[in-house]
């Protein structure tokens, strides 16, 4: 019976939805208005891990380097304001909250005949922070009551990386253990393209993607067998990211 009484609603808001009067939803769109959004984001990043104080099978010291250049996939949530400059042309300004993570694991084994494991590698990263967007938006009538619109998109924020990776080796012979934390913290600023195919009964979708640059404000290396320190490297990267998302007037 709960689970009738749930379809019933949800079927009663789809046609409220779809029947409702949008007149007043409709003056916001061609009008200066705000905007609610959230999309899936695809963003890369590179992180390097590097294990000191290794032993090889001739017992010498030596040391392991890794390369984490990671695709990270999550969420981005975000409010704005849009100001209309003339009746194609506007400017927006978006604030967003973003999260995004990469969970990755590798195990090799001896062999067929022997599944026991020789070597296993996980990556358990997080990204996280928040970002400033700023737009020049062009309005296309397509149809009576959809919009196309490309527009150009800046970006500046601020965030942080937590990278784990662990690495685990046995080969009978030797057999290792290691951890790796990375910390950083960063500035980002990016230029892009995308487009909004917009309703006039508020709801729209965009797609975006854009060049981003990140300059390094900190970065710490915690491994196994030594103490937190500054992990050098580059203190700048670039990279690229991609969003899939929808949004809504009000």
């Amino acid at each position: 019976m709960r689970y009738l009484i749930l379809l019933f609603s949800i079927n009663s808001f789809a046609n409220d939805f779809v029947t409702r009067d949008y007149t007043q939803q409709t003056k916001r769109v061609l009008e200066s208005h705000f905007t609610f959004s959230i999309d899936l984001s695809y963003n890369t990043y590179k992180t390097d891990h590097v294990f000191s104080g290794v032993t090889t099978n001739t017992n010498a010291n030596t040391s392991i380097s890794k390369d984490d250049s990671a695709k990270y996939w999550g969420p981005n949530i975000g409010v704005g304001y849009r100001w209309f400059l003339n009746h194609r042309l506007s400017f927006a300004l978006q604030g967003d909250l973003f999260y995004h993570f990469l969970r990755k694991r590798h195990t090799q084994k001896y062999s067929e005949d022997f599944p026991e494991k020789v070597m296993e590698r996980e990556n358990f990263n997080h990204m996280f922070g928040l970002k400033a967007s700023p737009k020049l938006i062009y309005r296309i009538p397509v149809k009576s009551k959809t919009f196309f619109e490309p527009y150009a998109i800046g970006q500046i924020g601020y965030g942080l990386v937590r990278s784990k990776y662990d690495l685990f080796y046995d080969d009978l012979v030797l057999n290792h253990d290691y951890e790796s934390k990375v910390k950083e913290s960063f500035l980002i600023t990016g230029i892009g393209f995308g487009f909004n195919v917009m309703n006039r009964n508020g709801l729209y979708i965009y797609l975006q993607g854009l060049k981003t640059f990140y300059s390094l404000g900190s970065s710490t290396i915690k491994t196994t067998n030594q103490s937190e320190q500054d992990l050098p490297g580059d203190s700048s990267r670039s990279e690229v990211s991609a969003s899939l998302g929808f949004g809504y007037v009000y």
